[in-house]
C-alpha cells in the first residue's frame, strides 16, 4: 500500500478484467510500525495496569522513543496508501457512473488517547482525507464516508493479551469489543443505496468510547 506503483498496477488490473469498479473498501494499515514497536506498547500498557490497579501515578512517555522511521513507515502504509487507492480508484468509480468509498479510521483519530502518536495522527488525517474527498467527488455521484471503530476481535487487538483488551473496553460504556461481522455490516450499508444519502460523514462504531 505504500508503493504507489504497486497499488496502481492493482487498479490497471481491476480496469483490464472489469472496466469500471462499484466499491472501495480502504482496510488496509497498521498499528505499529514493526514487531519491536509492538512488543514496546505492550509492555507500557501492562504498566499502566499496574499502576491504575495499585492506585500509582504512572506518566507513559512515547514521544522521543519514536524514530522518524517509525513515524514515517504507519503514515505511508495508513496515509499515503489510502489517497494512492483513492487515487486510483476514482477514474474506474467514474466510469462506473457512480460508486462509494470507505476508508478505515479509528476512534483514535476522533479522540486524545495514550499512544505513539503516528498511529492517531495517520487516522485523523484518513478523516480529514475522507471529508475533503467526498466533495471532490460528490459531482461524480461517488459517496466518500469513514468508518472510526473502536476495539475489534481480531487477531491484531487480542495478541497483545486479555489485559490490554480490557483496559480498551474501560474506555468506552458497552463492555465488548465489536464482532468482525458488525463492521461489515456497516460497511454494507455505507456501500450499498440503504447509504445512499451518506457521503462525508464518519461513523464510530466504537461502543460510545467517542460520543458528537
Amino acid at each position: 500500500m505504500a508503493d504507489s506503483a504497486a497499488v496502481n498496477d492493482a487498479f490497471d488490473r481491476v480496469k483490464a478484467d472489469h472496466g469500471k469498479l462499484d466499491i472501495l473498501i480502504n482496510a488496509a494499515g497498521v498499528n505499529t510500525p514493526n514487531r519491536w514497536a509492538t512488543r514496546w506498547l505492550d509492555d507500557i500498557n501492562h504498566h499502566m495496569l499496574d499502576a491504575a490497579r495499585n492506585g500509582e501515578p504512572f506518566a507513559p512517555e512515547f514521544l522521543e522513543q519514536i524514530p522518524d522511521e517509525d513515524f514515517d513507515r504507519v503514515m505511508k502504509i495508513n496515509v499515503n496508501g489510502t489517497f494512492f487507492a483513492i487515487r486510483a480508484a476514482a477514474p474506474l468509480l467514474k466510469a462506473a457512473g457512480g460508486g462509494a468509498i470507505v476508508n478505515f479510521a479509528s476512534v483514535a483519530g476522533l479522540v486524545g488517547l495514550p499512544m505513539p502518536a503516528y498511529y492517531p495522527a495517520s487516522k485523523a488525517a484518513v478523516v480529514g482525507m475522507t471529508r475533503a474527498v467526498s466533495g471532490e467527488l460528490a459531482p461524480f455521484n461517488i459517496r466518500v464516508n469513514a468508518l472510526a471503530p473502536a476495539g475489534i476481535n481480531t487477531a491484531l487487538l487480542t495478541q497483545s493479551g486479555d489485559e490490554h483488551v480490557q483496559a480498551l473496553l474501560a474506555l468506552q460504556p458497552l463492555k465488548r469489543l465489536a464482532e468482525p461481522e458488525e463492521i461489515a455490516r456497516t460497511l454494507v450499508f455505507l456501500s450499498s443505496d440503504a447509504g445512499a444519502h451518506y457521503t462525508g460523514q464518519v461513523l464510530s462504531p466504537s461502543g460510545g468510547a467517542y460520543l458528537a
